[in-house]
């Protein structure tokens, strides 16, 4: 276990600074996100109206249904928290932290530059249109 921990360390102390950065700059962008209330959507991600894909299209029925998965996951959570929304706004404040984390290695891999991985993740993570779907 301590043979693994110095390897996770080695790997990870050059990036500390800039993830601790990225992480601070994120939640107090979406510390808000907290004393929300959710929106309900009806779990529909395009409208019906103006479509020309005739009936019983495989596309159509895919685009114009129900996420199941948003479904799925927003039943599991109002099982599990009951009616307190904040913790369920904390699971997507903790979401959207994980993703810039992912965001900055990802970037990471492709420029070898942490300067440039860092930059863009502080400006994918703050971008309220990059979350709308939150």
């Amino acid at each position: 276990m301590q043979r693994i921990w110095k390897v996770f360390l080695r790997f990870f102390r050059p990036h500390f600074p800039a993830i601790t950065g990225i992480l601070i700059v994120t939640v107090l962008t979406w510390h808000r996100l907290l004393l929300q209330t959710l929106q309900g959507e009806g779990f529909y991600y395009f409208l019906h109206g103006f479509t020309y894909l005739p009936v019983g299209n495989f596309l159509k029925d895919l685009m114009y249904s129900y996420d199941s998965g948003a479904k799925l996951l927003f039943d599991l959570f109002r099982i599990l928290l009951r009616d307190n929304l904040f913790f369920y706004q904390f699971f997507v404040l903790v979401n959207v932290c994980l993703i810039a984390v992912w965001c900055y290695f990802f970037v990471y891999e492709i420029f070898r530059n942490r300067a440039h991985a860092a930059i863009s993740t502080l400006l994918f993570s703050t971008n309220y249109s990059g979350y709308e779907m939150l």
